[in-house]
């Protein structure tokens, strides 16, 4: 591995400023079970002991030379994001050539189908044309399966960092081909057995690959067009890809495949039999906010074949106006009964008039706590109306079953869809609605899904609050791909800060800005490889704490009014820490899972983690305003104040001296306040934070820790970049 760290565009990063501790981070995250090194080791040693000369004349008819590209990661430091460059193509999956193209075939298939169904199409259509002879070895196709169930992850994970899912993207925008075709089956056959045949479909293709004699493929599944451009973008040779409507001429290709709109002509001769293995239903699309008329498009089946992706583009780009313009959230640490923790709290806008009886009706179907908030959406769009309302219910009875969906049930799908969608983007943070995501979208049924678990969520959490885990369910489900599931309360938010799948992840803001600021509260969406943070095998991101914090009992204690270089008892004053704290995102060396921590050094040496739920519950509390009622001024009393080199001598236990409260300064050092407030979390920490008179801070009587910071001003700030660049 040869890395390379290079500074963000827009950062303010020096070279020294990124030490080892960061480096030593990337380089334990790139080889972990969450990483993207060594994902294809176990297979290229299989193929170490058998070399089969006769797959090689095989792989040449099918592949063309292969482009792979460096690894690209972002890295989140306490000082800005800085890029992590791999610069090493050579050992890229696994290093030899039948790894590489392994690899990457495995990327291009998931990048539609997803993970499993990638390595099941691969192994009942490529694998035995790549690498046929079985005899040779009893067994080396079932460790091969195995190899590749247990490390699939780690496999999508190096092509996202080299790249891979860009290049598909921008291989199919630029290929201007269909998204979507309306019942490819040309039957009536279910929904779910119609996105059952489309994976039938991408087996045929497969099956085509390498062909000589069958120079052309004809299919009617657009997805199996999309597998087909991902597959040329890595060197298989498929050909020209273009449309037919099936009338008339067909267009003259030497070789390629053909999607055909319509006709009786056959298609997908070569698919998979019906009664295949193993088939998932669940299929991938990348979108952007401006294409998601078409996601939606392909998500309903049966669909009037009059329709078009543009009307359903209207219905979102109008909802996404109505709730951007009428609901906001702030997040606030929430003590309602067990369930304590930061939460995503709704502001509605008030409207003077009520909604219709109608717009009532239609809300109500999804969302019965927030109905009445959301039915003035449903007015907005113009569906409030007796004959939307008719077609739902006749649809919910299954009246329909079989017959292509009603506009009216169309629009009716869409919009709810879209409102969960057009929420995310507020829970998403910033730039949501600029960012490149990836979904499943199922509307086939009236239960929509997964998304019917994500609608119960957000129904509830909209007419009270929103726990951060189930915020994240929600917004993973619609940015990173993420399939949410119905947990029980007690479980709901089980320690998740985030989530993560190749280059799309959900990550708590503090990792951005790294301040004791409103900013470092709620979520932040990412398109782009951000490989370093610890990530569970189920996508999520956790952070666990480990054994609470104790008070030191044995602190001496100093005279009254005496100063000491380390600890004082006396006003609360606020002077800068007495050594610099280097604070970096990694996994505790004593935890046997990948949760994520933030660690403390001080010269080098590690003084502690604390978790991320700990400091942002900390900030979440200490940012709002206080009531002066249950306060008392800081001026009006002596403190036990210990510099922060004092305070993380010892790792579990912290000074302190009965009958005062422990005053720690952060000066104007952004990471040991974040530091102090997850650790003082143990105690119950008040933060004094830009108050322009120290002495009058608002500290709480119940309060056993303080932690005060000041935010530089734009001169100092600037004086220090200054100073860093020379």
């Amino acid at each position: 591995m040869t890395a390379v760290i290079k500074i963000s565009e827009n950062g303010t990063l020096s070279a020294i400023q990124v030490g080892p501790a960061e480096l030593v981070a990337a380089l334990n995250a790139a080889t972990s079970a969450w990483g993207w090194l060594g994902g294809l080791s176990g297979v290229q040693r299989l193929f170490s002991y058998v070399r089969k000369k006769s797959g090689t004349k095989t792989i040449d008819t099918l592949v063309k030379r292969m482009r792979i590209e460096p690894i690209t990661c972002q890295v989140l430091t306490s000082y800005g994001i800085v890029r992590l460059d791999d610069l090493d193509t050579r050992h890229a999956f696994g290093g030899t050539f039948e790894t590489q193209l392994l690899g990457q075939t495995i990327c291009a298939l998931a990048h539609e189908c997803g993970g499993r169904q990638a390595v099941h199409l691969f192994m009942q259509c490529l694998a035995p044309k790549l690498f046929p002879g079985e005899e040779e070895m009893a067994g080396l196709r079932e460790a091969l399966h195995a190899q590749l169930n247990d490390n699939h992850e780690k496999i999508l994970n190096e092509g996202a960092g080299r790249s891979l899912t860009q290049r598909f993207n921008n291989a199919i925008w630029a290929s201007n081909l269909p998204f979507c075709v309306m019942n490819p089956a040309k039957d009536k056959r279910p929904a779910y057995e119609g996105r059952k045949l489309e994976s039938y479909m991408v087996g045929g293709l497969l099956q085509w690959l390498g062909q000589e004699k069958v120079k052309i493929y004809h299919t009617r599944s657009a997805l199996v067009l999309r597998v087909a451009v991902c597959l040329r973008e890595i060197g298989y040779m498929v050909g020209e890809l273009t449309c037919w409507s099936g009338d008339g001429d067909e267009p003259q290709i030497s070789r390629g495949v053909i999607l055909v709109l319509g006709g009786t002509s056959p298609t997908d001769t070569m698919m998979l039999s019906e009664n295949s293995p193993y088939c998932e239903t669940v299929f991938f699309h990348h979108y952007r906010f401006t294409t998601i008329g078409s996601v939606f498009l392909n998500g309903l089946p049966h669909v009037d074949e009059r329709h078009h992706p543009e009307p359903f583009q209207t219905i979102f780009d109008k909802v996404l106006r109505w709730v951007t313009e009428n609901l906001s959230f702030d997040w606030k640490v929430v003590h309602k009964d067990a369930n304590v923790g930061l939460q995503s709290v709704p502001r509605w806008t008030k409207h003077p008039e009520k909604p219709s009886s109608e717009a009532r009706r239609l809300a109500s179907f999804h969302f019965t706590n927030s109905g009445d908030h959301l039915a003035h959406c449903y007015s907005y769009v113009g569906i409030a109306n007796e004959r939307h309302i008719d077609a739902v219910l006749l649809s919910m009875q299954g009246a329909n079953k079989g017959k292509p969906l009603t506009k009216e049930v169309a629009n009716f799908r869409v919009l709810t869809a879209s409102i969960l969608f057009a929420v995310s983007s507020l829970l998403g943070g910033k730039d949501f609605s600029k960012l490149q995501h990836v979904t499943s979208v199922d509307l086939s049924f009236s239960a929509f899904g997964w998304m019917s678990v994500a609608l119960e969520l957000l129904d509830e959490g909209l007419i009270d609050s929103l726990p951060l885990g189930r915020a994240i369910d929600i917004v993973a489900g619609v940015h990173a791909g993420a399939i949410p599931v119905r947990s029980p309360q007690s479980a709901i938010e089980n320690y998740s800060i985030g989530y993560r799948n190749g280059i799309y992840g959900v990550l708590p803001s503090l990792l951005f800005a790294m301040k004791p600021i409103p900013e470092a509260l709620g979520l932040r969406c990412v398109d782009q490889f951000y490989g370093t943070i610890p990530v569970h095998p189920d996508g999520y991101i956790r952070s666990i704490g480990s054994a609470r914090l104790s008070y030191d009992t044995s602190t001496q204690t100093p005279p009254a009014n005496t100063y000491s270089t380390q600890a004082w008892i006396g006003p609360l004053e606020v002077v800068a820490p007495d050594v610099p704290l280097h604070l970096s995102i990694e996994r505790s060396a004593e935890d046997i899972y990948p949760n994520t921590s933030l660690a403390g050094r001080v010269n080098g040496q590690l003084v502690g983690y604390v978790t991320i739920q700990d400091v942002i519950e900390a900030l979440a509390e200490n940012l709002e305003v206080k009531s002066i009622d249950s306060t008392t001024h800081a001026g009006n009393r002596n403190f036990f104040n210990v510099q922060p080199s004092f305070w993380a001598e010892k790792w579990s236990i912290k000074p302190h001296i009965q009958g005062y409260q422990t005053h720690v300064s952060a000066g104007s050092d952004p990471c040991w306040a974040i530091f102090l407030a997850g650790q003082a979390a143990s105690f119950g920490v008040c933060m004094a934070l830009e108050l322009p008179e120290w002495s009058n801070a608002l500290v709480t009587d119940t309060t056993s820790v303080i932690v005060s910071y000041k935010e530089k001003d734009i001169g100092e700030n600037q004086h220090d970049i200054a100073n860093s660049k020379h």
